[in-house]
């Protein structure tokens, strides 16, 4: 999405009536605010659509507004257009009509438009040119068209002349960046290397290597992370930076570990910078977002992120941070490994071979002033008592944590040694969470569920589904690759410590007693969160039932 100045959006989308000019003011303060743009927020908000947003555009320019996940582009329009323009101009050929002697382009860049009519009119003479607007998401996936297939492309490479390793590791780097991958697998098998990209949680077959040729793309992997080549027996851990296709810097970790049939590589894609979506954006209700935002700006106190790993607690983590950092503060954190880069904080980076150890780097954070601490995990009891004794002495304290869910978290901190009395004077709050994948908006369909199928996916299914409910679904199509599923969504639990949780913390209840108080108190369960996102056509109720089971909460 482009980024417009306040004025141009202004006049784009409240000049023309799209958009209120009470809420077009609020929603530029909070882009300001948070670094993103207008659009983004009013999008996020839902005060605004893409399509929406492009008929504007369209509008203001004085041109029509084609949606080309809608509407296709010609039949063979590659054949006919070169690529080079194609990407220099970032046209598509959308309509050409040989009767009237008229062509149809849609584009994004309508400003290089004179630029590209004269181009075009050499092209196909004898045509009249005109340009439609499409938005610049659509415009790339077009575009990709003229791409060999992954699977094409990596063969190709890797069975040329001249074997070029560097180019198919880019290649695959630059792949897994398109397609918003979060680890890329090199999986050794008895034949050959399988390579798997995990995309919004699930893992897919992207291609394959021969075993002769994976050793050295292992070698080079290990070169760019600086890593030991002669190493084949134990594990090893590094990072890269890698350019992407912008030429945006984003880095990878490697971890390279032995098994029976060579050495298997798992690397995770990390962004630079955490994006300062909004908690909303996120996933989370009004409700929850709003008991986090009064949590996270108490003047002290310890919050706690909990779920499994891959289940998003970093991404709420620095979404909190970057909402109660101001510039008058002193944010301080230490992370293993620092996977997002924040702005606002003084990062400190995990290094055992270095004896910076996640309580020995605390203890050095509690000396250097801090107002807001963010240990990355609480991993063991000294880290643990650390923290909290920093929370009671003045300090807003956020981590993570590996537990099931909120409830449960609170009897393992204590089981780690953290005294009662010590815990329910610090604790604000806990929230479980899990990422469940969104339905695609673009091939999203509706539909009335039997009671058969809903009692097949949800035990008692009566206790959240009446008659009259309405559910989605997707069909997949090219914007989401045939998948039905594109990004994903945090489904939470936020367990506020109420007076009467600290009663039960000092008593050391366990935890069933302490989530049937919490939902007396007004937590709404991760289960039934993930019922009102599926009611909302967020996600479908399989993809809730395969990542949280109505039998575990």
């Amino acid at each position: 999405m482009n980024d417009l100045s306040r004025k141009d959006a202004k006049e784009i989308l409240v000049d023309a009536g799209y958009v209120l000019e009470k809420t077009f003011e609020s929603a530029a303060d909070e882009a300001e605010k948070k670094k993103l743009s207008i659009v983004r927020v009013l999008i996020q908000k839902g005060l605004l659509t893409y399509d929406l947003y492009g008929q504007a555009v369209a509008e203001s320019q004085q041109v029509s507004y084609v949606d080309l996940n809608s509407t296709s582009p010609l039949e063979g329009w590659t054949s006919l257009l070169s690529e080079e323009v194609a990407r220099k101009y970032r046209v598509v050929l959308f309509k050409k009509n040989d009767t009237t002697q008229e062509i149809i382009f849609t584009t994004d860049t309508l400003s290089q438009s004179s630029a590209a009519q004269s181009v075009l009119t050499e092209i196909f003479p004898g045509y009249a040119i005109t340009f439609s607007y499409s938005l610049p998401k659509d415009i790339d996936e077009m575009l990709r068209l003229y791409d060999q297939p992954f699977v094409e492309r990596l063969k190709e490479i890797t069975q040329g002349e001249t074997q070029r390793v560097s180019v198919s590791v880019d290649e695959i780097f630059s792949e897994a960046l398109y397609r918003n991958v979060s680890d890329i697998h090199f999986e050794p098998k008895e034949d050959e290397v399988h390579i798997r990209f995990r995309i919004d949680g699930v893992l897919v077959f992207a291609g394959s290597l021969s075993l002769v040729y994976y050793q050295s793309v292992v070698n080079r992997i290990k070169v760019l992370a600086g890593l030991r080549i002669d190493e084949h027996t134990k594990t090893q851990d590094g990072s890269v930076r890698f350019s992407d296709r912008d030429g945006r810097p984003v880095d990878f970790r490697i971890s390279i570990a032995p098994t029976i049939l060579g050495e298997k590589i798992v690397i995770r894609v990390l962004s630079k910078y955490v994006s300062h979506d909004t908690l909303e954006g996120l996933g989370f209700s009004e409700k929850q977002a709003l008991l986090l935002r009064g949590a996270g700006n108490k003047p002290l106190g310890f919050m706690l992120v909990a779920g499994p790993t891959g289940s998003g607690k970093t991404t709420t983590l620095h979404t909190l941070i970057s909402i109660a950092a101001t510039p008058d503060i002193n944010v301080t954190s230490i992370e293993d490994p620092v996977e997002y880069r924040l702005k606002e904080a003084n990062q400190i980076q995990v290094n055992a071979g270095q004896d910076i150890t996640f309580a020995k780097g605390l203890r050095a954070i509690v000396r250097q002033d801090p107002d807001i601490i963010l240990i990355g995990e609480v991993r063991d009891a000294e880290t643990a008592e650390i923290a909290v004794n920093a929370a009671l002495t003045g300090h807003r304290v956020f981590t993570t944590f590996h537990a099931n869910d909120a409830s449960v978290s609170i009897p393992r901190l204590l089981d780690m040694g953290i005294e009662p009395f010590l815990l329910s004077s610090t604790l604000t709050v806990v929230v479980g969470q899990r990422l469940v994948r969104a339905l695609c908006t673009e091939c999203r369909y509706s539909y009335h569920p039997s009671q058969k199928e809903l009692n097949e996916l949800v035990p008692n299914s009566k206790k959240y589904f009446d008659n009259a409910d309405t559910l989605y679904k997707a069909q997949g199509c090219s914007v989401c690759s045939g998948i039905g599923y594109r990004g994903r969504t945090v489904v939470a639990e936020v367990l506020e410590v109420t007076p009467t949780i600290r009663e039960l913390i000092m008593s050391r209840v366990d935890a069933n007693d302490i989530q049937k108080q919490a939902i007396k108190d007004g937590m709404v369960p991760m289960f039934e969160a993930g019922i009102e996102t599926v009611k909302n056509g967020v996600t479908s109720l399989e993809e809730l039932v395969r990542v949280i089971s109505p039998h575990d909460v």
